[in-house]
């Protein structure tokens, strides 16, 4: 009896700890995803200042022309009224640089003026290049404000992760804990996969992190792969100055036509490229415009050919650690003998996902066992490409 209250009382104050932590846990919830929001909302303010400038830049002259001429009139003595007429008349002739012009605001000395689809305000105070550099400064203050806001986020991620554990430690006097996790490295917010020889590999999930990959994560000694199909991710081979093995290039050619749309089409083979860093830009030819996660490619492209489409999906255990992994066979096959192997198919994420776990759950002892049915079947279907696939029978 006393047992019984004992642990009656226990669960009754692990209940109120645990409502409070709840609480906790979805305020954070909350600050994290305005810090998300915050971060992509200057990453499309730096992007579109970025784009602002360039095409300041690359009609320059025009556009300084069309400030002295509206400087120049107005000195003159015309009236604001008869010089946007004037600028209108000339607009209807499909005269340049009147083409661009859309209004102008007396008050403030603001230019409004659209090329090619993007409208924007230029100072009348101040000349075109000035102008464009102001663009460019804001680019730069809203690439800071989202590197600060990354860097909240990661401290908030933190907070989480402490208030988890504290509950977690909470309810142990009434449940087991599950498996002990490795600890996330920062790139596993990305796709990503340790090549045979050591060589870590990162590929983007969305556009959104094409575009923070290039921009943020390639240095110059990194070789870049991309999948010859619209719809495919970028993936970084991290080479930090050595030379990686052709077989290290074929894993990391298979990583990213495996996690391209080729998957989804549920194609057998693809062929892959890889490039330098300094062979891609975001700067694209005049008059046209980049999407999100989109970039140009110059100069040659190193091809691999004919590679198949095939993700090994593994256990890695470390002293009291387990961790699932992901990324081509070979890869895995050298990191551990606990994996199975995937094609392109048609079976969800979340039914193979536990398919996937009980074929892995046979090859391990009983505890193991016992603790790997613990883990979130989330931690396999993130390795899942387009949420669809099926078990190789290879």
């Amino acid at each position: 009896l006393d047992e019984f209250y004992t642990r009656s009382f226990a669960k009754e104050k692990t209940s109120e700890v645990e409502g409070t932590i709840e609480q906790q846990i979805a305020r954070l919830e909350r600050i994290l995803k305005d810090q998300e929001r915050t971060i992509q909302k200057s990453l499309r303010q730096a992007e579109t200042y970025r784009r602002i400038g360039e095409t300041i830049y690359l009609h320059l002259n025009e556009l300084q022309f069309l400030i002295q001429k509206i400087m120049s009139d107005k000195r003159s003595g015309k009236s604001w009224k008869e010089i946007m007429e004037d600028l209108i008349r000339e607009k209807k002739k499909s005269r340049v640089p009147a083409i661009y012009f859309e209004a102008v605001n007396p008050k403030t000395m603001m230019l409004r003026v659209s090329i090619n689809d993007l409208a924007f305000d230029l100072d009348l105070k101040i000349s075109a290049q000035k102008n464009a550099a102001q663009y460019y400064e804001r680019a730069k203050k809203a690439e800071k404000r989202a590197k600060g806001a990354e860097e909240a986020l990661k401290r908030t991620q933190t907070k989480i992760e402490e208030a988890k554990r504290r509950r977690l430690e909470k309810t142990e006097q009434i449940s087991e804990l599950p498996p002990k996790m490795k600890k996330r490295e920062w790139y596993e917010k990305f796709r990503w996969f340790h090549s045979s020889e050591g060589f870590l590999a990162i590929g983007g999930r969305d556009k959104t992190q094409n575009e923070m990959l290039i921009k943020r994560y390639m240095e110059p000694k990194d070789l870049v792969f991309h999948a010859e199909i619209t719809g495919a991710p970028f993936v970084l081979l991290k080479t930090r100055g050595k030379q990686p093995s052709e077989n290290t290039i074929y894993e990391a050619a298979q990583f990213a036509g495996s996690y391209s749309r080729a998957w989804k089409e549920g194609l057998g083979s693809i062929n892959v490229y890889w490039i330098n860093p300094d062979q891609i830009s975001k700067s694209p030819p005049s008059g046209e415009y980049l999407s999100k996660g989109a970039f140009m490619i110059y100069g040659s492209r190193n091809y691999v050919r004919n590679v198949p489409l095939e993700i090994a999906i593994g256990l890695k255990k470390e002293e009291d650690q387990i961790q699932v992994i992901g990324g081509p066979p070979q890869a895995i096959a050298n990191q551990t003998g606990i994996y199975v192997k995937i094609v392109p198919g048609n079976e969800s994420s979340g039914q193979l996902a536990k398919r996937i776990r009980r074929i892995l759950a046979k090859m391990l002892s009983e505890d193991e066992r016992r603790n790997f049915q613990k883990i979130p079947l989330e931690e396999i279907q993130r390795f899942i490409p387009s949420g669809r696939g099926a078990i190789s029978n290879k």
